[in-house]
């Protein structure tokens, strides 16, 4: 089981890989709206589809990967 909390880590390392920020309020404001989360600034930027983008990366990653990666 993929703990929920993991979720936020992987949408900010998403919108970092995706864009330059300078601070965590930037990575969450997308075209002037600051959003108050980073799943939420993350579909507003359209860097996913849905908000279970995330726990569905984490179950694929633990049913098929080995333990190293």
């Amino acid at each position: 089981m993929v703990p929920l909390t993991i979720g936020e880590k992987w949408y900010i390392r998403l919108i970092h890989y995706n864009r330059a920020v300078h601070s965590f309020k930037d990575a969450r404001t997308v075209e002037g709206v600051t959003y108050s989360t980073f799943q939420q600034a993350a579909l507003a930027l359209r860097l996913v589809e849905d908000e279970n983008e995330a726990t569905t990366a984490f179950e694929w990653a633990t049913q098929y990967s080995t333990p190293a990666e």
